[in-house]
């Protein structure tokens, strides 16, 4: 039988600045381009308008059973007696559950949360136990075997273990060969996409067209292969249409290229192609691409997060007398994933910088050498240093400057901190890592006679240079270049 799908959508969105007739094939579509131009907006137009005549069906196969889900809007996190006694106390069970997806995301204007992994687990494990079958041991070892095969598409190796005790289900996930987790010590990445493959999978029956907006928020590169290798299965195997947008450079490999649009502005208008032009390349892929084929480049080639990470790499690269094409990458996750990428291609002078952000990175990108987590809350902490400032500045009282500009701040984060400043106790160095120095340096500026954080940057590492600190304070970056 012949599945339902969408092979024309004539758009009119951002205030007629989009305003297309774009294809789509069946299976799986992938809509990716520049920031800014709309796609998001398109797959909510999209769900807006079923059943109205902006949206073509194939042979004319209208459907209503339209999905449309965000992982950027987090599955929550519960353990397993929270779960059932939830689902137990509502009465849900599948069939109800699969109905009020679809219908309340074709009624909703946006994305809205869906259940998590052990939520989605349980509700099945209840379904095969009603309907008169499955004793409860039989329906979640039934459960588990098909839940794990699906996720080790994308997590190869993990496995779940489940048992029925106690009245109650006990879930965990095992990590390689011995870290054992509970289902609600998952990280973040893994339980958005073990929840967004579980609520696609289960939804099978019930669901024609799925709508996903950047599911590649919380993963690794290889994790990235992985999910777009399993929505290519699924639609394969269960005859389905995906429209995904995305900035993953996935659709860098030959299989995905052809199955991608991609989207740009042409002065005031959003247009779109089914080709790669250098425009777009550039904006996905941060120029990797052109790394990657071998174009010559500099002593050292730096992936950094934001503009402030450029301005001091550029000037430590003068300190050492070394030419740096330093590239900003508009974020931690996009140069997270850069590391991935030319960890793999080999590219022995490429550094990754990151700030600390109070969070540790993934293990397998500490593995790359060439990946540098900063060890304070971001770069701009560096540049709190005092005796620096004093020497710099000729102001005696930076202690107190720093302690008032942190106190202009209004972020929650601070609030311990001005409240240990106003009992009179000094701030302590280890304390004053991890805060937000970006915001305190802000303050900071003007009250010592720059107008601009930039403009700070190069006498400061001046006079750490003349005070024999430079080396001490920018010890972990400059290791590397």
């Amino acid at each position: 039988m012949k599945n339902p799908y969408i092979t024309l959508v004539e758009t009119s969105i951002l205030n007629g600045h989009f305003n297309l007739d774009v294809p789509l094939k069946n299976g799986l579509n992938i809509l990716s381009g520049e920031n800014g131009t709309g796609k998001t907006k398109f797959l909510k137009y999209i769900k807006q308008q079923i059943g109205k005549d902006k949206i073509v069906f194939h042979e004319d196969r209208v459907t209503n059973k339209v999905v449309a889900i965000s992982p950027k809007r987090n599955a929550n996190k519960q353990n397993a007696d929270e779960i059932i006694n939830s689902i137990r106390q509502q009465g849900i069970d599948l069939s109800q559950y699969n109905n009020q997806l679809v219908q309340k995301r074709l009624q909703d204007q946006s994305f809205t949360n869906y259940t998590s992994f052990g939520e989605h687990f349980i509700v099945l494990v209840e379904d095969l136990v009603k309907e008169g079958n499955h004793t409860y041991p039989q329906a979640v070892d039934h459960i588990k075997n098909d839940f794990e095969t699906i996720m080790q598409m994308i997590f190869k190796g993990y496995q779940i273990h489940a048992i029925w005790e106690n009245k109650r289900p006990t879930i965990s996930l095992t990590k390689g060969k011995t870290l054992k987790v509970n289902i609600d010590q998952l990280s973040c990445g893994e339980n958005e996409i073990l929840s967004l493959v579980f609520n696609i999978y289960s939804s099978r029956d019930n669901t024609d067209i799925y709508l996903i907006d950047e599911p590649e928020i919380h993963l690794n590169w290889s994790l990235e292969e992985n999910l777009f290798d399993f929505f290519e299965w699924f639609c394969n195997t269960y005859n389905k249409q995906i429209i995904v947008t995305s900035h993953s450079r996935v659709i860098f490999k030959k299989q995905y290229l052809a199955k991608s649009l991609f989207f740009k502005w042409n002065e005031d208008k959003v247009e779109f192609s089914d080709h790669l032009d250098e425009d777009i390349k550039s904006s996905i892929a941060g120029e990797a691409i052109n790394i990657i084929e071998g174009i010559s480049l500099s002593d050292k080639i730096c992936f950094v997060e934001d503009k402030t990470h450029e301005s001091v790499i550029k000037e430590l690269g003068n300190y050492k007398k070394i030419k740096v094409d330093i590239r900003i990458e508009n974020g931690r996750t996009n140069v997270e994933k850069l590391s991935q990428i030319l960890k793999k291609e080999k590219i022995d002078n490429a550094i990754f910088i990151v700030d600390g952000d109070n969070r540790p990175a993934d293990k397998e990108l500490l593995t790359n050498h060439a990946f540098i987590q900063l060890d304070k809350y971001c770069l701009e902490n560096y540049f709190l240093d005092k005796e620096v400032l004093e020497n710099l500045t000729g102001k005696p009282d930076i202690g107190t400057l720093i302690e008032a500009s942190i106190k202009e701040c209004l972020d929650p984060s601070f609030v311990v901190v001005k409240k240990l400043i106003d009992n009179g106790i000094a701030l302590d160095e280890n304390i004053l890592d991890t805060l937000d120095g970006s915001k305190i340096i802000k303050k900071l500026a003007p009250k010592i006679g720059y107008s601009k954080v930039y403009d700070l940057i190069p006498p400061f590492i001046e006079k750490a240079k003349e005070l024999n600190k430079l080396e001490v304070l920018f010890k972990t970056v400059l290791d590397k270049i």
